[in-house]
């Protein structure tokens, strides 16, 4: 089984969107491609690339502008939770960008308790 190390590494560069570039291959490296490599195959490594690309966290849209690189991704544990979508774009996220953006309302937040007085206001007016 030859491992294409080199293929891998070309398409995290060409793919990494705000993650740093991959500028050598390193014996770390070619460990952990070889892990990844032999119990997932080359399609689960470009699909994690892929998902990575897409994450905005992991691309230095979390609170600390942290962002991943080539090893970090390619970390087991760090591997199957890109894989998992873990750390995927929110769709909720999105939206409440969406309401920032036009200005025109900023959505409450209720706690339960703020909820369960509601209905008990609604029920006593009924």
């Amino acid at each position: 089984m030859q491992v294409p190390y080199d293929e891998i590494i070309a398409f995290y560069n060409k793919n990494r969107r705000d993650m740093p570039e991959a500028k050598g291959l390193t014996e770390l490296r070619k460990g952990l491609i070889n892990a990844r490599y032999s119990k997932y195959g080359l399609n689960k490594i470009q699909e994690a690339i892929l998902k990575a690309k897409e994450s905005d966290f992991i691309n230095g849209g979390g609170p600390k502008a942290w962002r991943a690189d080539f090893n970090w991704i390619m970390k087991p544990e760090n591997f199957i939770k890109v894989l998992e979508g873990t750390y995927d774009n929110r769709l909720h996220k999105a939206s409440q960008s969406k309401v920032a953006q036009s200005g025109n309302f900023q959505q409450r937040e209720y706690s339960d308790d703020d909820l369960d007085a509601l209905m008990a206001n609604k029920e006593a007016e009924a």
